[in-house]
């Protein structure tokens, strides 16, 4: 069922301006003008789309910065002073962190590559 952009940011629980951005950045509508009606379903699996690319993007900024030097020419446990293993559990926390905030889903039941060079780095079951 169409509905306003008010309506469906009641129905997500964010601003109307927050919807409005959304199909700015490219979300689906049913109608534009006033009012601009659309699929609260389809905002949905919108959202997730680029909450997937986020976390994708996230993962191998995360490895990186486990593996490599930064601007600073030291790499992120160099930086905290612990071992590559225990960085490497530190940023998987972090991403877990992330992907629920993101998802509302856990975020060991999707695995990249990256999370998955990560987990072995930190010594886990990939």
């Amino acid at each position: 069922m169409s509905v306003t952009c008010a309506e469906a940011a009641a129905q997500l629980g964010v601003s109307p301006s927050q919807v409005r951005r959304w199909v700015q950045a490219g979300a689906p509508v049913v109608r534009e003008g006033r009012p601009m009606l659309v699929e609260v379903a389809d905002l949905q699996r919108w959202r997730q789309f680029q909450a997937a690319d986020a976390l994708d993007a996230l993962a191998i900024a995360m490895l990186h910065s486990v593996r490599c030097e930064m601007a600073d020419g030291r790499t992120a446990p160099q930086l905290l002073s612990i071992d590559e293993r225990r960085a490497a559990a530190l940023m998987l926390a972090a991403y877990r962190r992330a992907h629920s905030e993101m998802t509302g889903r856990d975020g060991d039941t999707e695995v990249c590559d990256a999370i998955a060079q990560l987990r072995r780095i930190a010594g886990m079951p990939v």
